[in-house]
């Protein structure tokens, strides 16, 4: 999470926001985190170490694949177009072919 959500989040946040999106990165993290180990103490509590182990590990794995599908979901392909500078001169591959072949 910390390498790959750090990366995409400097690369594609904006300067200005990318204070409060960073913040807000750690705060579902954290806020996860703790979910997750509040029921799982509550279940281990209940019904033993072997039920919350086992459903720690479930929900775990859901979670994971769920990040996987959504990560996957909004990648956009990075397709950067030619930038012509003022001035440049310009020549399709038929141009080139017609001048070499003559």
């Amino acid at each position: 999470m910390y390498l790959g959500g750090l990366g995409s989040i400097n690369a594609n946040a904006p300067a200005e926001r990318r204070g409060g999106v960073l913040s807000a990165l750690y705060s579902v993290a954290f806020a996860m985190q703790a979910t997750i180990v509040l029921l799982l103490g509550a279940t281990a509590t209940t019904w033993g170490l072997g039920p919350a182990v086992d459903l720690g590990a479930v929900v775990i794995a859901i979670l994971s694949i769920c990040t996987i599908g959504l990560a996957v979901s909004i990648r956009t392909p990075l397709t950067q177009e030619p930038v012509l500078q003022k001035g440049a001169v310009t020549a399709s591959i038929d141009d080139r072919c017609v001048q070499q072949c003559s």
